[in-house]
């Protein structure tokens, strides 16, 4: 009689797991081609936990530009090909701008970030004060200030070359504090800029062992601080406290100087300026502001200083590449530092700029995107809900665009006459509407910093005792969000006689 009734029972749940894996099974061939799943649990162990896009774009050799996943009853696509990237995220983006939900980041304190915003109002209000802030032509009015510290970074660089990888760091923070807040930094161990470094790095929990715990099972981030099963709640509350401070110091630094009628001309004050002229509801635009403002405070110099560093290393790498460069400038500029005027006259400089962006992405997989409404890419079909990941290091490792792809160089910017192309690197910022806003105040801050350090320096290895040249590695590391290369050594050396003088009197 007990053999009869679990009988009974297993025949009905057999066939609701037919049921289940056939409707699974149907949906997984409708995704574009990747590795064989496992039932219930599909491609959880597909996923890899270090260096992704590497493990990513080894799975594109097999499968092609776009690899369909399933995690449990999750879709998720990753897109090596730059083509069909901008066929789903540039030309699909009403429907592929969406992110996923991270309770994770809301706990750490970020929920407030525009780059993880889910789709909505909230990130179209921010969307719209950031576009106003750092669209081409108001950046264009910032050119002053980017000079400004572009020529700090040269006197930074004259009086403490060793110190190059600081100065890289503290060069973008300069310019986006200036901007943002009005705040003029600290020369060393400035507060603010101390601020957003240890925010961002408690980002890296998200990468720890431990935290997937936390993604399968959301409530242990309420377990007491002192729990030993992942020690989450203590290090998410140090990072919330964090991420407060990096918004409230400066934010109540520019209302203050609001108040005392001192404050400077800022994005911040700028904007609330603009918004109390107009009315409204003022506490929920101030909000919306501060939430602006903060982020581009956050993220607005990681990536920026990642990519200077990244140059830095391709001139001690590639010293051919640095010296035609060199001559260019020579050629056109002669001996005084560039100008913004100078850039369309100093094709090689700016292809040299674009090329370091793809040879050593930032950002190496780009944030994922979600679809709001059921899409397909020829004859793949990808459900609503779909994860969609853009895999920025396979797109700079195309070897059919990007010929011997590890070498750098500027010529695939340039005509057989010199000019430039029409093609850029702009696909290491993003795509569609989830596209970096800051991008062309980066552009223009990494543009100046590439061509004023070639005019005024030399860039060479730096040499031990007994005159040996000290290898230099070329490693890369960091958090996974951003990619930093592992501090080496090189030498700064004023190209000609006269050289630092004008760096002096230049600032």
């Amino acid at each position: 009689m007990s053999v009869s009734l679990s009988w009974l029972l297993l025949v009905p749940l057999g066939i609701l797991f037919k049921m289940w894996y056939d409707k699974n099974a149907g949906a997984r061939r409708s995704l574009p081609p990747g590795p064989k799943g496992w039932p219930l649990l599909g491609n959880v162990n597909d996923i890899p936990e270090v260096a992704p896009w590497l493990d990513y774009a080894d799975l594109g050799k097999i499968y092609g530009g776009i690899i369909g996943l399933k995690v449990l009853s999750q879709s998720l696509v990753v897109v090596n090909d730059l083509s069909i990237a901008h066929e789903l995220l540039d030309k699909c983006s009403n429907i592929t701008s969406d992110r996923p939900a991270n309770k994770l980041l809301d706990f750490l304190g970020w929920e407030f970030s525009l780059v993880i915003l889910r789709y909505g109002q909230r990130w179209r209000d921010q969307r719209r004060l950031f576009r106003q802030a750092f669209r081409p032509e108001a950046v264009y009015g910032y050119q002053p200030i980017i000079t400004q510290k572009a020529r700090q970074l040269l006197l930074n660089l004259l009086d403490n070359p060793e110190g190059f990888i600081d100065h890289a760091r503290n060069y973008p923070a300069s310019i986006v504090m200036r901007l943002v807040y009005g705040h003029e930094i600290a020369p060393r161990n400035d507060r603010l800029v101390y601020l957003a470094d240890k925010a961002g790095e408690m980002v890296e929990l998200l990468l720890l062992p431990g935290l997937d715990l936390i993604k399968v099972f959301p409530f242990l981030r309420f377990l007491p601080e002192w729990n030993l099963l992942t020690g989450f709640p203590r290090k998410a509350r140090i990072s919330r406290e964090m991420v407060k401070e990096m918004r409230d110091v400066p934010w109540d630094m520019v209302r203050d100087h609001m108040t005392a009628g001192t404050a400077p001309s800022s994005m911040s004050s700028d904007l609330l300026e603009r918004s109390s002229k107009l009315g409204g509801d003022m506490s929920k635009e101030e909000a919306t502001i501060k939430d602006t403002v903060s982020i581009a405070f956050a993220a607005g110099t990681d990536t920026t200083a990642a990519t200077l560093k990244t140059f830095l290393l391709a001139m001690v790498l590639f010293p051919e590449v640095q010296k035609k460069a060199q001559e260019q400038i020579d050629n056109v500029v002669g001996q005084r530092l560039p100008t913004f005027d100078d850039r369309d006259s100093l094709p090689y400089v700016d292809a040299i700029y674009q090329e370091t962006q793809r040879w050593h992405p930032a950002v190496l997989l780009g944030f994922p995107h979600v679809s709001t409404e059921d899409c397909s890419y020829k004859e793949w079909f990808l459900p609503k809900g779909t994860v969609i990941l853009p895999n920025i290091w396979a797109m700079s490792r195309n070897a059919e665009q990007y010929p011997e792809p590890e070498e750098f160089r500027p010529e695939r910017y340039l005509t057989p006459s010199g000019d430039r192309t029409e093609e850029t690197s702009e696909f290491t910022f993003g795509f569609g509407r989830r596209i970096c806003p800051g991008r062309h105040a980066a552009d223009a801050s990494l543009w100046l910093a590439i061509s004023s350090i070639l005019a005024m320096f030399s860039i060479e290895k730096a040499k031990d005792e007994n005159g040996n040249e000290i290898p230099i590695p070329g490693d890369y590391g960091g958090h996974g969000l951003v990619s930093h290369v592992v501090p080496y050594k090189c030498v700064f050396r004023p190209r000609f006689e006269g050289a630092e003088q004008l760096i002096r009197s230049s600032k």
